[in-house]
């Protein structure tokens, strides 16, 4: 097994202690998402956390730009600028 991934495994939080680092918020526009309030910043899919899966959304250049989600493509568009910028 590779000990990367083992070492990982033994780093992995209770999915409750990720979901305290996450507070609701509302961005112009009415797109509600949550937002992590730890480093690095990012937004996570309100649909999937409801489950109790985390999924950081992506951000699109696409017209005014918007985020999507890589677990159930669910779109969020907004109109703020949001700070955030794309990894690539």
């Amino acid at each position: 097994m590779d000990m990367a991934f083992v070492a990982a495994l033994g780093s992995v939080q209770p999915i409750d202690a990720l979901e305290n680092q996450y507070t609701l918020l509302e961005l112009e526009g009415g797109v509600v998402v949550y937002a992590f309030t730890g480093f690095p910043k990012h937004y996570a899919c309100p649909h999937c956390f409801a489950k109790h899966v985390i999924h950081a959304l992506q951000y699109r250049r696409i017209g005014p730009g918007y985020f999507e989600c890589p677990g159930c493509k669910t779109s969020f568009p907004f109109k703020q600028s949001t700070g955030l910028r794309p990894l690539v």
